[in-house]
């Protein structure tokens, strides 16, 4: 892995969390942006304060050779939602169009092996992959006038091993839930989005219940 400084898209998921785990452990120095995304999934108080109890969680630990942002994008009453790379690709190109980014030309994306919903076996990974790779490339690409590149530090990985690998304690830290139900100040997770089923698994109730 290079040792130049890179920047992690954060958004206090599972993927993203480990990612930033692994890289500083590692020794890499990162910027860490976490978007407020809002929009009809109501995620966006639950991932922030993931985000705010991993980054506790990491200082409180000597993992601090980072520097963190924060930016908020609000799609308003826009019902449907692209994917979220594309919000993700055009923060990305903000921040290296940043002459004080310079530095930096890649970006640590927590993509693991069965990271798509693939719906039933009509889109194959690898053209889900190619959509993607287009615009988290492309636009910043365009954006910062430079090539982008993007690193996969978990892709030959699949989401029970980085569940696997996560610290227990970090990893409970971590929000996954695409369509949270808020209890006064609780969230509770929907156990019906992709993820919720993806993560539902013996791996991840063994690290984090003990059963």
């Amino acid at each position: 892995m290079s040792q130049k400084r890179a920047l992690l898209m954060l958004s206090g998921g599972i993927d993203s969390v480990y990612v930033m785990y692994k890289a500083l452990t590692e020794g890499r120095e990162l910027h860490v942006h976490h978007i407020h995304l809002k929009n009809r999934e109501g995620r966006v108080d639950a991932e922030a304060r993931a985000v705010r109890r991993v980054l506790a969680w990491m200082r409180r630990n000597d993992l601090t050779n980072f520097r963190y942002t924060e930016s908020f994008f609000d799609y308003g009453t826009l019902h449907w939602l692209p994917k979220d790379y594309w919000s993700y690709a055009l923060h990305i190109g903000m921040i290296m169009s940043d002459p004080a980014n310079r530095d930096m030309d890649s970006f640590l994306h927590p993509r693991h092996s069965d990271a798509f919903n693939l719906k039933g076996g009509k889109v194959t990974y690898e053209q889900a992959s190619e959509r993607a790779n287009a615009a988290l490339l492309g636009i910043p690409s365009l954006m910062a006038r430079r090539e982008i590149k993007m690193e996969l530090p978990i892709g030959d990985m699949t989401k029970a091993e980085v569940i696997e690998a996560c610290p227990p304690d970090l990893l409970r830290l971590a929000w996954y839930c695409r369509r949270p139900v808020k209890y006064g100040s609780t969230f509770q997770i929907c156990n019906e989005c992709f993820t919720c089923k993806q993560v539902a698994d013996s791996v991840y109730r063994r690290k984090v219940t003990g059963r």
